[in-house]
């Protein structure tokens, strides 16, 4: 698709083709042809008005896209006695709330 339109546009980038002469060119569907050329906008690489279509530039340098996980958020976990335990803090907050089971 990129090509075709590379090769269709004029010193301005302009391509004139319509979506169905692009159809044809290509041995596609109508549907596939606005999808690739949405595909080309999302890229930033042409523009579309629905009866032309330009060509950008490129930029001189290509853009460098590293896939990099972020990095891991571990909360440090207390020492000694320090640690939180939950269970005993709900069995405190329920004792004094008057909530607790008998046999606790």
């Amino acid at each position: 698709m990129y090509l075709l339109l590379v090769l269709a546009a004029d010193r301005w980038g302009m391509s004139f083709y319509s979506r169905e002469r692009m159809s044809e060119v290509l041995k596609a569907s109508v549907k596939s042809i606005e999808k690739a050329l949405g595909g080309l906008v999302q890229k930033d690489l042409i523009v579309c008005d629905g009866m032309v279509t330009q060509v950008l530039s490129l930029l001189s340098e290509p853009v460098k896209k590293t896939l990099r996980r972020p990095p891991e958020r571990r909360e440090p976990e207390p020492e000694g006695d320090n640690k939180f335990d939950i269970s005993e803090a709900m069995r405190e907050l329920f004792r004094k709330k008057g909530w607790s089971r008998d046999g606790d």
